[in-house]
């Protein structure tokens, strides 16, 4: 199948993984592909939005605003709590944190680009090994948490 590397050629190591790894590249993107379009899919009926596809992403995460009005934190928890794996990138910007503001005095309405990324955008990590069945979970959860939003009457 591959020929071992020579553990003393630490180049020929590199290249042993580009072997075993570049034939299968190009079916890896198609399947990641793939299971973001459909989460995408499914999400935006919900509300959530996505940038843009040229059709050319690779997809190592789907970034999403959640819907307008819910609480991406309080998303984000409750995912976790079920063991689905999301992350929010734009926690607590420098210029719209209490930090800067009591440090420097800077204003949140200032930085309103960042402020609306940190209060809205999260992300679902894609792999190839994704299944449909931990999809359908994603989805279930999503759809369990804006209902309980809704319900309350708040997002959080």
């Amino acid at each position: 199948m591959y020929e071992p590397p020579d553990i003393e050629a630490p180049e020929r190591i590199v290249e042993f993984f580009l072997e075993a790894f570049l034939p299968h590249y190009g079916r890896a993107l198609e399947t990641k592909r793939e299971r973001a379009l459909e989460i995408r899919r499914r999400l935006e009926p919900l509300g959530f939005e996505f940038q843009d596809d040229p059709g050319n992403h690779i997809y190592t995460a789907l970034g999403a605003f959640v819907p307008p009005g819910i609480d991406r934190r309080g998303l984000r928890d409750y995912l976790h709590s079920r063991a689905i794996n999301v992350y929010t990138l734009w926690g607590d910007p420098l210029g719209t944190s209490t930090l800067a503001r009591d440090a420097w005095g800077t204003d949140r309405d200032q930085f309103p680009n960042a402020a609306q990324l940190a209060e809205r955008l999260i992300h679902f990590p894609i792999g190839r090994f994704i299944t449909k069945k931990e999809i359908d979970r994603l989805v279930a959860a999503c759809q369990d948490y804006l209902a309980v939003a809704e319900r309350v009457g708040n997002s959080g």
